[in-house]
């Protein structure tokens, strides 16, 4: 019991101890300096492939990646842009085929692909559905500095979805123009 007793007079020794004026000064110093606001604007993507082609979009639009399941077809309705029903959690989500609205021609060589071919649901407040990815890198944080303008081929062309880009990891991120992407996707779905 005495030795508990000096243990706990020890430790509040310890604790309450004379701060050394040195310690302080240090101390004051260091912290007292004003600290540089960097103010740092970023922007918040969602990384993934398509082919051949890496592609971004804005996470405020992304809802779930999951891993490939089946598509049901709907006859006289499946087409090069609409290829089905998928059920998420007991609902009937559009699928649709990202490949052939961003005109992506498929790969000559089968590379070995790390992740699974992933599916991944999103939307905006007006229309919800899934897209096929072959590999998905994630949540991506970019520095809005960092985002370029597209070269001009790819500006220019006929009914083009991208309206940036940037690099990631020496990957050249083609980034989709939501309100053009999801305008295009209602217009083609309209029967």
């Amino acid at each position: 019991m005495d030795k508990i007793k000096n243990n706990k007079k020890t430790g509040r020794g310890f604790l309450d101890r004379a701060i050394p004026s040195s310690f302080i000064d240090e101390n004051t110093d260091k912290y007292a300096v004003e600290r540089e606001n960097k103010t740092v604007s970023q922007s918040s993507f969602i990384v993934f492939r398509v082919k051949n082609t890496w592609v971004a979009l804005k996470t405020k639009f992304f809802f779930e990646s999951f891993e490939e399941k089946f598509i049901h077809l709907v006859p006289h309705r499946t087409n090069d842009i609409f290829d089905g029903l998928i059920n998420i959690h007991g609902k009937l989500i559009m699928t649709i085929n990202i490949a052939s609205l961003i005109n992506v021609v498929e790969e000559n060589d089968k590379k070995s692909v790390k992740n699974a071919k992933r599916m991944l649901q999103i939307g905006n407040g007006k229309i919800k559905f899934v897209i096929k990815a072959d590999e998905v890198i994630g949540n991506v944080h970019i520095e809005n500095e960092k985002i370029e303008e597209l070269p001009a081929n790819i500006a220019s062309a006929k009914n083009s979805i991208f309206k940036n880009r940037f690099i990631y990891n020496d990957k050249k991120v083609l980034i989709i123009g939501d309100d053009v992407f999801f305008e295009q996707i209602d217009k083609k779905l309209n029967w």
